[in-house]
């Protein structure tokens, strides 16, 4: 159901995408009920799920390399984890999913891997990374896309990444 409203008092729930008011006189809203019209959630997700990732960076068309590995992610309703650490959102259309990294999860991880890897100073300003995939039998396939803006010395530069991730259920 879709729809707009001028109402003070519209009932919301905890886990809403935006709950604040941001000028105007309607809010629109989008809800999705299941059979007791009840909110849906995200189903068939929930649970631990074993990654197979292939990731490959590249800076102003030149490759940086790839890195494979496998991780394990735990999904409950619309939220990712990892070692019990929130780390993103999953958005679900159909057998399309999407995952989005939360920015600081990301920042903080990719500065502690250049920090441990090289000499250089290097602070992490944005990241962005989401896996988007079709989803069939409990396995989803797809691909990754994402960028990085960091700074050294004063110098801004921008390393995009790509790949493939296949997960399966556990």
């Amino acid at each position: 159901m879709a729809g707009f409203t001028a109402s003070q008092d519209f009932p919301m729930g905890n886990d809403n995408y935006n709950t604040s008011y941001n000028g105007g006189t309607y809010d629109a809203f989008v809800s999705k009920f299941d059979s007791n019209l009840s909110v849906a959630k995200i189903s068939g997700l929930d649970g631990e799920w074993k990654f197979k990732e292939r990731l490959c960076g590249s800076f102003r068309g030149q490759s940086l390399g790839c890195v494979s590995g496998t991780d394990y992610y735990n999904i409950s309703g619309d939220d990712i984890y990892y070692e019990n650490d929130h780390i993103g959102n999953v958005y679900r259309s159909g057998k399309i999913i999407t995952i989005e990294f939360d920015s600081e999860y990301l920042i903080s991880t990719i500065e502690e891997i250049l920090s441990e890897s090289t000499d250089y100073n290097i602070s992490v300003e944005k990241a962005i990374l989401s896996y988007k995939g079709t989803i069939k039998n409990n396995r989803i396939t797809g691909k990754i896309t994402g960028k990085v803006t960091a700074d050294y010395e004063g110098d801004i530069f921008t390393i995009k990444y790509t790949g493939n991730f296949k997960a399966q259920k556990q």
